[in-house]
C-alpha cells in the first residue's frame, strides 16, 4: 500500500508540474517584442455631430507607416483606449493618421437568400480610410488624449 500512496504523490506532483509551465509559457506570450519602442498611454474620444461616437473602431497608422500601429473600439462616451498591435496599451511617440469606422445593418435592406445583410457607413467613408482621413495625432511622452471630430455620410 504504501508504494501506491508515493506513486499517487508522485503523479500529483508530476500534474503540478505541468500546470505552471503551461501557466509560465501563456504569461510570456504577453511579453512585448525586444524592439518595440517605449508607448504611452493614449486615449482619443471620437464626436459625431458634437455627441459621442460609440462601438466605433480606431485605427492609428504611424506617418512612417512603421509596424508600431494602434488600434481601439470607442466606449459608451465615445472614448477608445489605443492599443499598439491590438495588445499592448499606448503608442509609441510620433505622428500618426487616425481613422474611424463604424458600420450597421442597412434599414432599407430587402432580404434576398443570395446576398448577406448589407451594412452602411454611420460616418463619411474618407474617415475610415487612412489615406483620406483627415484626422491626425502627435503622441508624446506622457499621457495623450486626444478628441476628434467625423461627420456623417
Amino acid at each position: 500500500m504504501n508504494t501506491n500512496f508515493f506513486q499517487n504523490i508522485q503523479n500529483k506532483y508530476k500534474i503540478l508540474i505541468v500546470v505552471f509551465v503551461f501557466l509560465f509559457a501563456g504569461c510570456a506570450k504577453n511579453k512585448a517584442p525586444s524592439d518595440m519602442p517605449s508607448l504611452q498611454p493614449c486615449t482619443i474620444t471620437v464626436l459625431v455631430d458634437g455627441k459621442p461616437l460609440t462601438n466605433a473602431s480606431v485605427h492609428c497608422q504611424p506617418n512612417d507607416n512603421g509596424k508600431w500601429y494602434g488600434s481601439g473600439t470607442t466606449n459608451e462616451s465615445g472614448t477608445a483606449k489605443i492599443l499598439t498591435l491590438s495588445r499592448y496599451p499606448g503608442l509609441a511617440t510620433g505622428d500618426y493618421v487616425v481613422s474611424v469606422i463604424k458600420r450597421i445593418p442597412d434599414p432599407n435592406w430587402v432580404p434576398k437568400p443570395e446576398k448577406g445583410h448589407p451594412t452602411v457607413s454611420v460616418v463619411d467613408e474618407k474617415f475610415g480610410d487612412e489615406t483620406t482621413s483627415p484626422l491626425k495625432c502627435t503622441v508624446t511622452t506622457g499621457k495623450n488624449q486626444f478628441q476628434l471630430e467625423v461627420t456623417t455620410p
